[in-house]
Formats: C-alpha cells, structure tokens, sequence
C-alpha cells in the first residue's frame, strides 16, 4: 500500500498544476482512424449473374435535305410552245386499173382453152379450143376472130383492153408529173418542209416498155402461134372417105406441139399483167 501511495502523488501533483496553469493544459491525443467503406453484399450463390450484350451504336444517319417547293403563282406566265410544222404531202399517183383487170379475165380464160387444146383428144374439138383462145385474146374487131363454140356477140378482146389501160396510165402519169411540178415550185416559194421526192422511175415503173407493152408483145406472139396452130390441125383434103374419118379422129400433134407453146406465153403474160395490177 505504502508503494501505491507513493506512486499516486505525481499524478496528483500534475493534476493540481493543471488545474492553476489553464495555459498548460495538455491537448487531449487525437487517434486517426481510417474510414471503413461498407463492403456491398455479394450476390447469393443461387442466382446466376447475367450481363447484358452490348450493341453498338451507331451515329445517326443524317437526313437529306429534301428540295424546297416553291409555290408558283398563278399569275406566272408560261411559256408558249414553238409552232408546229407540218409537212407537206406528195402527190399521189393514182390509175384507173378497170380495163387492166377486164384483160386479165380474157387472158385467163384463153389460157385455159389454150391448155384444153393441148388435151383434146379429137381433131374438131382441137380446133374449136384453138379458135376461141384467139378469139379472147385478139377480140371480135380482130381479123383472126372467127364466130365459133362460145364466142357469140362483140367483145374487145385482151389486146384492145390493155391498149385502153396503157392509155389510161400515160394520162395519169402525166397529171402526177403536172401536180409534181407545180408543187416542187411552191414548195421552193415557201418555207415548208416537204417529204423526200421519190425518183420518177420508181413511180412511174419500169424502164423502157410498160407492163401493158410488155404484155400485149407475149399476146401478140400467143396468136401468131395459135394461127400456126390452127392451120396444121386442118384436115389436108383427101378423096379416101376413111382417112378423113381417121384424121377427124385424133388430134393433130404438130398442133398440141404448137400450142404448149402458147401456153407458155400466156402464162407469162397473166405474170406481167399481175405486176401492173399490183403496182
């Protein structure tokens, strides 16, 4: 007890000095300690951690300027259109085919008799196909026709109708080159567009003879055969009765012979006059 006593009387001594010396009291001891962040809770075990993907973005597209519409008045003038230039037609050339296609109906039916001759089988009959062949082709004011089988009457026949067509083209073609002329002047006079000018020759046909010409030369040496043809299926006079009767009996080959012939130039000529119905 003694040494406890003894030990207690600094600190009291120290007490009392501190209590008379307010200027020496000490400072109480100030002990630093470091703030504790509060630990976040994990999360239990039993729920799975999921992380959400993550999506690129990317930077907005800017938008186009749309163009502004500028409201037009009303009171705007427009503008008015060039004027139009229509061009000028070219005369046509226009024919009367009327006695054209009256002669193709007689060239036909003569090229049928024609042909009917080469296939007779009798020497009258021969001749009576011979015949009418010529009477179709040469007409009834011709001297070569004979009234016989069906030619009764008059008629023109295929020559005289494509003299008459022949003549009848030349006055149109004639009236077109008139109509061509006086419109290339006025054409030339004003200031109008005209459409390309064809070549004449190609309006107007071939060069040379015509169709109908052309034609009527086939005709022409259609007859001169069939008379050739005509005269070699004649019975050559005989006193023997028999012979007659025998010759009267079968054709005449040099007849036939003669005859394919005219069929060939009919046949031509049905062509060339076609073409010029066609044109």
């Amino acid at each position: 007890m003694k040494r406890v006593f003894l030990a207690l009387i600094p600190v009291a001594l120290m007490t009392t000095a501190s209590l008379a010396l307010p200027g020496l009291t000490p400072e109480p001891l100030k002990i630093f300690t470091p703030a504790v962040q509060p630990l976040a809770q994990a999360p239990a075990l039993s729920t799975p951690i999921t992380t959400a993907p993550v999506i690129a973005q990317s930077a907005p597209v800017p938008a186009k300027p749309q163009p502004k519409v500028l409201a037009q008045s009303t009171q705007q003038t427009t503008q008015t259109p060039p004027p139009v230039v229509q061009e000028v037609p070219l005369p046509q050339l226009v024919v009367d085919k009327t006695q054209l296609v009256e002669a193709m109906s007689f060239l036909v039916r003569a090229t049928e008799q024609a042909k009917l001759s080469v296939t007779a089988l009798d020497v009258e009959a021969q001749r009576a196909y011979i015949q009418e062949a010529i009477n179709l082709l040469a007409g009834s004011a011709d001297a070569h026709f004979r009234q016989i089988g069906q030619s009764t009457g008059s008629y023109p026949g295929a020559v005289a109708l494509l003299s008459q067509s022949l003549q009848a083209r030349e006055t149109s073609e004639a009236a077109w080159l008139a109509e061509m002329q006086k419109f290339s002047g006025e054409v030339a006079g004003a200031d109008t567009p005209a459409a390309a000018a064809p070549a004449v020759t190609t309006i107007l046909g071939t060069r040379g003879l015509r169709p109908e010409e052309q034609a009527s030369q086939l005709i022409e040496r259609a007859i001169a055969q069939a008379t050739m043809a005509l005269a070699a299926a004649t019975l050559p006079p005989d006193s023997d009765v028999r012979a007659q009767e025998l010759g009267a009996r079968f054709a005449s080959e040099e007849a036939t012979s003669i005859m394919e012939s005219v069929v060939k130039f009919l046949e031509s000529a049905l062509k060339v006059v076609q073409i010029a119905i066609d044109r």
